[in-house]
């Protein structure tokens, strides 16, 4: 397998937001007005409804003053940028997570973010896991400017090998809908893991340059990548496709070291959809974390 450092190219610098809050500082929130009253975010029986963790961050989000955007630091090493960047969370955005509306490439960005730290402070360090930004092989990115995402794409995988991850972690929203992808270069493998479960699968925008990267990284596989499709948990509804992904990013850095751990975990058969628990379980470990290290 043939692993060379790739020609380095500027990422352009992500923007969770169609723009970012100016003029701030890391760490602050940005203020477009002053503290307002308290506003609720969601209706008095959604609240009710809401576990310990959710309650805290709707109580802390909604004491912040209108137009306030909580900052989450992306680190260049996570998603292999140029330099550091944020990602911008919205009171609206909260509101969509705590009302199980659709959610939006930052708060996908901010659950990697924080799956990473806890991977981090793990007794044996950093699981090798490598990530893939969901905003930098976007369809826009896809199509117009696909050398753009090509080179992004052989960039982050080659850094991922030389760290020593057995494997790397891509989320991709298309169609309104967020998907999974797992990279496993060392047996040139992608696993799919949709939790439509849509036959035949969905073909992404980003598959043809991701299968392009992939043989130019091994060169002994004419044919490309072999795509391979979980037998994952299969949603009920039209709006939880982001939260399944996060559910399918947490168990697979919670079970798998190498790859054919991944393999096994495609293999398993699973029927309908996520129990509740399973579901709020990642609902809490978002809404903690942006509590205590976004705001």
């Amino acid at each position: 397998m043939e692993i060379q450092s790739a020609k380095r190219k500027k990422v352009e610098k992500p923007k969770s937001k169609e723009e970012g809050p100016p003029n701030m500082e890391q760490g602050q929130m940005s203020k477009k007005s002053s503290r307002a009253s308290c506003t609720p975010l969601v209706q008095a029986n959604v609240l009710r409804s809401l576990s310990k963790a959710c309650n805290f961050l709707h109580n802390r989000v909604s004491e912040l003053p209108t137009g306030t955007h909580i900052q989450v630091n992306l680190p260049k090493e996570l998603f292999h940028y140029d330099e550091d960047a944020l990602a911008y969370i919205s009171r609206e955005d909260v509101t969509e997570f705590l009302t199980g509306s659709m959610l939006n490439i930052s708060i996908i960005q901010t659950f990697m973010r924080s799956l990473q730290e806890l991977l981090a402070s793990k007794p044996d360090g950093e699981a090798a896991v490598g990530w893939l930004c969901p905003e930098q092989t976007s369809v826009t990115k896809c199509l117009h400017n696909p050398h753009d995402v090509i080179d992004y794409l052989e960039r982050g995988i080659r850094e991922s090998m030389r760290a020593g991850n057995k494997f790397l972690l891509a989320p991709c929203f298309e169609d309104l809908h967020w998907s999974l992808m797992v990279i496993c270069v060392s047996n040139n493998t992608i696993y799919y893991f949709d939790s439509a479960r849509i036959w035949p699968p969905r073909k992404l925008l980003v598959n043809n340059l991701l299968n392009s990267v992939m043989k130019k990284l091994n060169c002994r596989s004419v044919a490309g990548p072999t795509w391979k499709y979980a037998k994952c948990a299969e949603q009920d509804n039209g709006v939880d496709c982001a939260l399944y992904v996060m559910r399918f990013i947490h168990d697979i850095v919670n079970r798998c070291t190498e790859a054919q751990h991944i393999e096994e975990v495609c293999k398993i058969q699973r029927e309908g959809p996520l129990i509740k628990e399973e579901v709020d379980e990642i609902r809490d470990m978002w809404a903690f974390f942006v509590t205590f290290d976004g705001i």
